[in-house]
């Protein structure tokens, strides 16, 4: 109920106001929600999305990637714009590629890739205060990495940052327009 709420006021400011545009980010498998509604040109909603093993093991109770793919199909079917978020990229050790492809591989065999409206692409990171303090009640393997501090923020070392996002994009390249890829 929080959420039509949440989705109906939104969509209400949204549609008295066509020069703001607004991206709803979410996890979310109840597209039939958004029927009652018209698709707006300044209404965007963004998916975020990750291979399903790293939804079972970071992302507990949260819809599965199948199901989200699903509400994703089935909004694109009603001209809705889709934004999907392939942020943030987690590293799993050596099979990242492996894990990575086949995400990627499945996901352009579900829905109409170029019926999306933008990609972003980020890979983890998190200030360094918040990691602390992770670390403090959390022995995931995310916590312990050996990250590299920029401005207090944490995250990949700059070679395996780069090799994850150009590897991710280069794939995207395949199927969508580069210009509507957007690195984080």
């Amino acid at each position: 109920m929080k959420f039509i709420l949440f989705l109906n006021e939104w969509y209400n400011f949204v549609e008295k106001n066509p020069k703001i545009t607004v991206e709803i980010r979410t996890k979310s498998v109840l597209w039939k929600k958004f029927i009652k509604y018209k698709s707006l040109d300044n209404l965007i909603l963004s998916w975020s999305l990750a291979p399903s093993d790293i939804i079972v093991q970071y992302e507990k109770k949260t819809p599965s990637l199948e199901a989200r793919l699903n509400a994703i199909s089935q909004l694109l079917k009603r001209d809705w714009k889709i934004n999907l978020a392939l942020d943030p990229l987690i590293y799993t050790g050596k099979p990242w590629k492996i894990i990575y492809k086949e995400f990627l591989e499945y996901l352009v065999t579900k829905i109409d890739i170029n019926l999306i409206n933008s990609i972003t692409v980020g890979v983890f990171r998190i200030p360094i205060n918040y990691l602390r303090r992770m670390k403090s009640f959390s022995n995931s393997p995310i916590s312990f990495f050996p990250y590299e501090t920029v401005e207090g923020v944490a995250s990949y070392p700059k070679d395996l940052k780069e090799e994850m996002l150009n590897y991710v994009v280069l794939f995207l390249e395949r199927y969508f327009n580069r210009d509507k890829i957007y690195i984080k």
